[in-house]
């Protein structure tokens, strides 16, 4: 070997190893940069007319595992879904409030039967039966502030959606930027590994956002689907969602609430993963359900309070009666039986009494002209469609009793005339809130048996119970109880279904918990694997730097030696 071979091969090796130290020192550097990962160099031997000549540098990267990645971005948008679902049940949980402790509509419903048996026990005491008509506007307050936390939930699941859809989006082109760089890079012949973390990087934060396939192609971009529909090949295809505002319990999707749409392909319900995907489901499956529930038990407890003050009537008989439920003149009356109005003095002594086959009235305009029509009544439509019935004489009383139906129900109790407990729909809402019934407030509450309807007679007796005992009664017996949400259906009584919908939510919120941990840990165990596989080790850059550096060193002696040679040849020459 000539000395000149010996010098030319000994700067190779130089090189190479300068190459090494400067790639290990940029990995130490590194070590605490995300998404890094470890870099070598590639060494080959160099030749020149079938004769090696030395070493070079043919390529420098990580040899990533394209595959391991993919299951840590799908483990990352499995743990980002489970989380969200996770952080909502909890803090609907913990609004709820728990059995154990007190949850509010469990506290409510037993406040209503404490103090209702107080006022069956005194029912002359004023007031107790003020506390007991508390106790009802507290449960309306109640169902009303559950399901405002319930929609404001929504609300904010529906705004986040927009704003990670969002956050997706400028991840998506951030990718598609990097596609560009990496494929001219390649094509160039420079090296791609720095702009392949940062996309790795990226892919992983959008799997926090949306669980996506990708692909790579022979030119090193990547591309990437979600729901079945593209959102990076050659461009971006972008997700577009507007938030819907404020929502309500009628807001659905789909309907008022738009779609998740890519290139105009509505995609919600494709969109199973990452936080999106949790969101979705959260606003329009499990938060509707929890409404669900909560209207059952509230349609449960109006339902069993009504029907039983439907069947008597307030002490004194009041001189007005008011519906609950509105009309028009015009609608189909589908009435069958007899209604009676009775009027009473002031003591309580039936002073008329009319009976009303409503099977011979066609339309609810029939029967109020009917019932306008008896002496000392008059009745009519109210601006907003209630039933006004009323005594002309200011001390008179008037009372609805009988057999006779409207679409099934009972008169009083299809009417509302005697409700405690009605929706308001306001001026807008499309949806009612539980309220204590207006009419309350004029016409008193329900609580005494009709005991007679003969004129002269006492239509009541002052201190009778049976209303208030039967509403107690229809409280405290089981009831039908419909699937709703996440229950299936059952027969309880009221608080035990208060209870159950309180219980369900906190061992879902529980299970929640710990799907979110099982997952959070399988991502952390993935992210764990591939840093140890392909990120930096402190230990073995330094070894390695060290070994460079001998190696460095080896080729500068031999080089040194090379060059000693070379001189003293010269001098001997001269």
């Amino acid at each position: 070997m000539s000395i000149a071979s010996i010098i030319n091969t000994a700067t190779t090796g130089l090189s190479v190893a300068q190459t090494r130290i400067a790639l290990a020192s940029t990995n130490l550097a590194n070590v605490e940069t995300p998404g890094y990962t470890a870099k070598t160099a590639s060494v080959a031997t160099r030749t020149v007319g079938g004769q090696a000549t030395g070493v070079q540098v043919v390529g420098i990267g990580s040899d990533v595992d394209a595959n391991l990645h993919k299951k840590l971005v799908s483990s990352i948008a499995t743990s980002s879904y489970d989380s969200t679902i996770s952080s909502y049940l909890q803090a609907a949980s913990a609004a709820f409030g728990t059995t154990s402790d007190g949850a509010d509509l469990t506290n409510a419903l037993a406040k209503i039967q404490t103090t209702l048996s107080d006022v069956i026990a005194d029912p002359a005491d004023t007031s107790v039966a003020d506390a007991f008509l508390s106790a009802l506007e507290s449960w309306a307050d109640t169902v009303n502030t559950t399901s405002d936390t319930i929609q404001s939930s929504r609300t904010t699941a529906d705004a986040a959606i927009a704003e990670d859809v969002e956050s997706a989006n400028a991840l998506l082109h951030q990718i598609d930027t990097l596609n560009d760089q990496i494929t001219r890079a390649i094509a160039n012949g420079t090296p791609t590994s720095d702009l392949e973390d940062a996309r790795r990087a990226a892919l992983e934060s959008l799997g926090q956002y949306i669980d996506v396939t990708t692909f790579t192609t022979n030119a090193g971009a990547v591309q990437i689907y979600a729901g079945g529909q593209p959102l990076l090949t050659s461009h971006v295809y972008e997700l577009t969602y507007a938030a819907s505002g404020e929502l309500n319990v009628d807001s659905t999707y789909p309907g008022s609430i738009g779609g998740i749409t890519v290139n105009g392909v509505d995609v919600t319900k494709s969109l199973s993963g990452g936080s999106i995907g949790a969101l979705v489901k959260l606003r329009d499956e499990v938060l509707p359900g929890l409404q669900d529930e909560i209207e059952a038990l509230n349609n449960g407890v109006m339902d069993a309070i009504n029907a039983a003050a439907a069947t008597a009537t307030p002490v004194p008989a009041p001189n007005t009666l008011t519906s609950s439920a509105t009309y028009v003149a015009a609608d189909a009356l589908n009435g069958t039986g007899t209604l009676t109005l009775v009027l009473t003095d002031a003591d309580g002594v039936v002073t008329g009494s009319v009976d009303f086959d409503l099977s011979t009235y066609a339309t609810m305009g029939d029967l109020v002209a009917a019932l306008d029509g008896t002496a000392g009544i008059s009745a009519s439509l109210d601006a907003t469609g209630h039933l006004v019935v009323a005594a002309d004489d200011a001390d008179a009383g008037v009372i609805l009793t009988g057999a006779g139906t409207l679409d099934g129900a009972g008169f009083n109790r299809a009417t509302g005339v005697y409700d405690l407990l009605s929706l308001d729909y306001g001026l807008t809402l499309d949806y009612g809130r539980v309220q204590l019934a207006p009419q309350v407030a004029t016409s008193g509450m329900a609580m005494a048996a009709v005991a007679s309807t003969t004129v002269g007679a006492s239509a009541y007796a002052a201190d009778d119970t049976t209303a208030l005992q039967a509403i107690y009664d229809a409280l405290s017996k089981t009831m039908s109880f419909g699937s709703a949400g996440n229950l299936s259906a059952t027969t309880t009584t009221a608080a035990g279904y208060a209870a159950r919908i309180v219980d369900d939510l906190a061992d879902r919120a529980d299970q929640a918990a710990v799907v979110a941990k099982s997952s959070a840990t399988t991502a952390s165990t993935l992210e764990t694997s591939f840093t140890n596989t392909y990120g930096v080790s402190v230990e073995e850059e330094t070894a390695r730097l060290a070994t460079y550096q001998k190696d460095f060193q080896a080729a500068s002696q031999i080089l040194q030696a090379a060059q000693d040679m070379w001189d003293s040849l010269i001098s001997v020459m001269r």
